[in-house]
């Protein structure tokens, strides 16, 4: 069976093992204290798969988009402070996967000693398959409730070290270090930047951005507070459309782009950033930005949502937008060898509200 590493107390204290919630027994998970610690007084405590815990039968837990909103003071457990969450991103960005929460109570650095220091795990399954051999998600064995996830990668939110800004991840087959990522902290939130490099997809090769995720928080050494999404996990790919879907809107409009050189090379616009309305695309290099795009609330002057778009380049592509609200698609192509010219569609998609 997996084993996998609990907090110690910091400062030197005795080693201490997270309390258990009282519906954990519902999970039929064993937790066995290991006699062996490691050399930083971490302490094992081994953990079943997902063969363990099944899915509940009839159950449907549907895969939401890549924000998901958590209702302010759905907290739980009794912790003295309740760190309670407002919204989890996982966005898969150019060669990046940037997993965002923020939080409606402020927080403290994991590292900072304080009784709102930050603490839990965000767990990433790159496969998107809950095997029986994948080990369960940190937020199901900690809250009861389900992800309908298995594991292949957790942050593990307490090793953020202030010194050098990094955090672990975690490669949860082997509870073995996969590398230390950049993590950012502000007074409500964090951001997570984790190289697609780093993990590994169901074919073993470097994840293709597509990763599901879910996330537990807690004060240091206390009982959880927090999950989220409430029902099932996050997706970096919502809809199951290509990992290098752009969703803009509010996550309303797709954009894809598909684009083939004079050698007759083809690849996907990349997103490099975007906001809520507007995305900036590369096609050959993530240094040589290629197309702007974008999706324009036009309602209020001629009931239509617009598409405007620019591109410096003369290689063919195909830009598909749709309307997920209605299924409405539209087309825009250039040729090979014929510099693009900029559309301002404002007929696009008569789709309004």
């Amino acid at each position: 069976m997996k084993t996998r590493l609990s907090r110690s107390a910091r400062g030197g204290a005795a080693a201490t093992i997270r309390r258990q919630p009282a519906n954990l027994a519902l999970l039929t998970l064993v937790l066995t204290l290991m006699t062996a610690t490691d050399a930083v007084g971490r302490e094992y405590i081994s953990r079943g798969t997902r063969a363990d815990t099944p899915v509940p039968k009839g159950l449907s837990f549907g895969v939401l988009k890549e924000v998901a909103t958590d209702p302010q003071g759905d907290t739980l457990g009794s912790a003295g402070v309740q760190i309670d969450i407002d919204t989890f991103t996982v966005n898969a960005i150019a060669d990046t996967l940037v997993i965002g929460l923020d939080f409606y109570t402020a927080i403290s650095a994991p590292d900072s000693g304080d009784a709102n220091a930050l603490d839990g795990y965000i767990d990433l399954d790159t496969d998107q398959v809950a095997s029986p051999d994948d080990d369960v998600p940190w937020v199901d064995v900690l809250t009861g409730l389900t992800t309908a996830m298995g594991n292949e990668y957790y942050v593990e939110l307490f090793t953020y070290s202030s010194v050098d800004g990094l955090v672990d991840v975690i490669d949860d087959a082997t509870d073995t270090l996969a590398g230390r990522v950049p993590m950012t902290v502000g007074p409500n939130s964090i951001s997570v930047t984790i190289p697609l490099s780093l993990l590994a997809d169901d074919d073993g090769a470097a994840d293709d951005g597509a990763v599901n995720a879910a996330a537990v928080v807690f004060p240091e050494l206390e009982d959880p507070t927090d999950k989220v999404p409430n029902v099932g996990n996050l997706s970096s790919n919502p809809g199951g459309g290509s990992p290098n879907t752009v969703f803009l809107r509010d996550n309303r409009f797709t954009v894809d782009v598909e684009w083939t050189d004079s050698d007759n090379v083809s690849g996907p616009g990349r997103l490099i950033t975007q906001s809520d309305d507007s995305a900036l695309l590369y096609f050959f290099s993530e240094s040589n930005w290629e197309m702007l795009i974008k999706v324009l609330d036009g309602c209020a002057i001629n009931d239509r949502n617009w598409v405007f778009y620019a591109a410096t380049t003369d290689v063919a592509f195909t830009l598909t937008v749709t309307d997920t609200q209605t299924n409405d698609t539209k087309i825009y192509q250039n040729p090979l060898g014929q510099a693009a010219n900029a559309i301002t569609d404002t007929d696009a998609f008569m789709t309004c509200p």
